[in-house]
């Protein structure tokens, strides 16, 4: 799995196929960190399974290792948040004694 980028589309070599995807205007740089990062988790779950497996095999255990990074980190941020917003409250209670 390799990509590859130019000024206005961004090429996803996967599978025997390239698959040539359109930016549209904004950060280019963002769109090949996005590019990277699906190649990345492509790559490692094609080592994870049998070297015959379908590309769509690959394709959905990337998607499902990306699936649960995120609401990983979506949980973690969401901890974060609550600690953040009781100690708001802690310090407001703590100024309204004062």
């Amino acid at each position: 799995m390799t990509s590859s980028a130019s000024s206005d589309s961004i090429e996803l070599k996967f599978g025997g196929e390239k698959i040539s995807l359109r930016q549209t205007a904004g950060d280019s740089e963002f769109a090949r960190q996005v590019t990277k990062l699906v190649t990345e988790r492509l790559d490692a779950a094609s080592v994870r399974v049998r070297k015959t497996a379908p590309a769509h095999q690959i394709a959905l255990l990337a998607l499902m290792d990306l699936a649960a990074e995120y609401l990983e980190a979506k949980r973690r941020t969401e901890a974060y948040m609550a600690e953040v917003q009781a100690q708001t409250s802690r310090i407001l209670k703590k100024g309204d004694h004062a």
